[in-house]
């Protein structure tokens, strides 16, 4: 069954489960290129490259991936391919990934494309082609904490178990909360943060380095 979407007066979804909107309001597309794309440091960082993979831990309403499908096709410098990795615990219905798009006719063609690929999505990994196998999306369904130790990535030419995608993954979401959410209260509170936030990295590193068997280990693999 789909996740239900309530729709405020202005276009906004909102998740009945946690009582939040999915994006910003009025400003879903802006969000997902000045927020998610430019803080990946694309389409820069993929220029010249033969192949460039993204990680994104909820799918949501596929408004980043459209906006990161849609930038790929519009750069005369992008990757032959384009591999985009997500992991979603509650997807919607395929009428609110095309309703999600409204307010922006550029990602409609692309939307249409996704919600006609939408469908028998049961838990576990499932893979959808685009632009004749040029645009992948590798999508996850259930929770990321379940399912990110059975992904295994190939980026930059290194391969990534678990570990460091989890690794990575935290770094990511610390920044972003840092820059986006917490920046006042880390300046009005920086010392009990910093203790907090090294205390919790330490933690980390010390169950993913037990989990693979010691530093001795890390360096083998």
């Amino acid at each position: 069954m789909s996740e239900p979407v309530d729709w405020a007066i202005d276009g906004t979804p909102m998740s009945p489960r946690y009582g939040d909107c999915y994006r910003s309001r009025g400003g879903g597309l802006a969000q997902a290129r000045q927020v998610f794309m430019a803080g990946c440091g694309l389409p820069d960082r993929w220029r010249l490259q033969p192949a460039h993979t993204v990680l994104e831990t909820g799918f949501g309403l596929g408004l980043n991936f459209l906006a990161l499908w849609q930038a790929w096709r519009t750069d005369a410098g992008r990757p032959r391919m384009l591999h985009v990795v997500s992991v979603e615990a509650h997807p919607v219905a395929a009428a609110d990934l095309l309703r999600g798009c409204a307010g922006w006719p550029e990602l409609r063609p692309l939307a249409e494309q996704l919600a006609d690929q939408w469908w028998g999505l049961l838990p576990g990994v499932h893979r959808l082609s685009f632009e004749h196998g040029r645009v992948l999306l590798t999508l996850g369904i259930g929770d990321a904490a379940a399912l990110l130790p059975e992904l295994s990535l190939t980026l930059f030419g290194w391969t990534l178990n678990a570990f460091w995608i989890g690794a990575f993954t935290t770094v990511i979401v610390t920044g972003v909360y840092t820059v986006f959410g917490g920046m006042r209260a880390i300046m009005s509170t920086a010392t009990p943060q910093a203790v907090i936030i090294l205390f919790g990295s330490f933690v980390i590193t010390a169950i993913g380095l037990s989990k693979l068997g010691g530093w001795g280990e890390l360096v083998a693999t």
